[in-house]
């Protein structure tokens, strides 16, 4: 709390550079500007991620078919998730700058059994345990991994990261369909790695390797999200025709 005259003002400090108070905004320099984006954007990249995947939910459930959905890229997406949270939070950045991976993380488990219920065939109950086995090694393993080998983290969930992305933009190109994945859920991720440049910039040190990880993610995104588009346009000039 700081005085002027009798009135107290309330001084919240950004980064310890920015206090907000009708005197101090005025003469902001820009990175106090740039820092409120980022808080701003990483809140609504959080609270957007408590359903971002749930169009994914809906189109599964609506239809009880998982065609078009590549298994590797569901399973993969889980890991992805754990690794980046627990990067993140191991090296003490801020919670809005990640949160939405732990939201993330929650629905992709979801994700996963949806893809177990209706998968045809069914998965053999080997199949599921050792799926699980892996998602809990890897969430151990990063929990207690040397401080000094943190940076391996993100190496690996890049390589998850493509190889989930890669193995949808795959399945999507031998089918010719991108079947059940949602567009909209893949747009809310296009948008949100675009934004997690800019927040990794202001609110993370500019960690290269999270840019890296959030660059590739938007470039892979957009594929998908390329693919939607043409392949339902597609179906749709096709059915028009008929």
């Amino acid at each position: 709390m700081t005085k002027s005259g009798d009135a107290e003002k309330i001084v919240f400090d950004f980064a310890g550079k920015c206090p907000v108070d009708i005197d101090s905004i005025k003469n902001w320099p820009p990175h106090c500007f740039q820092f409120l984006l980022s808080k701003f954007l990483s809140s609504a990249i959080l609270l957007g991620s408590v359903a971002v995947k749930l169009p994914q939910v809906f189109n599964i459930v609506s239809t009880k078919n998982v065609v078009g959905l590549s298994p590797q890229a569901f399973y993969s997406e889980v890991p992805l998730a754990t690794l980046s949270v627990l990067y993140s939070y191991r090296l003490g950045y801020a919670f809005t700058s990640y949160g939405e991976s732990v939201m993330v993380l929650i629905q992709n488990m979801i994700l996963v059994y949806l893809l177990w219920v209706y998968m045809q065939p069914k998965p053999s109950a080997a199949h599921k345990l050792s799926v699980l086995a892996v998602f809990v090694a890897v969430g151990v393993v990063a929990y207690h991994l040397p401080a000094e080998y943190l940076y391996v983290l993100p190496n690996v969930n890049l390589a998850l990261m493509m190889y989930a992305r890669v193995a949808q933009i795959v399945n999507n190109f031998r089918q010719g369909t991108t079947g059940q994945l949602s567009s909209i859920t893949t747009g809310l991720t296009f948008i949100g790695s675009v934004a997690r440049i800019f927040t990794t910039m202001t609110e993370a040190g500019g960690d290269i390797l999270l840019l890296a990880s959030f660059g590739i993610s938007t470039a892979l995104s957009g594929t998908l999200l390329f693919q939607i588009i043409f392949y339902n346009s597609r179906a749709a000039k096709a059915k028009k025709a008929d």
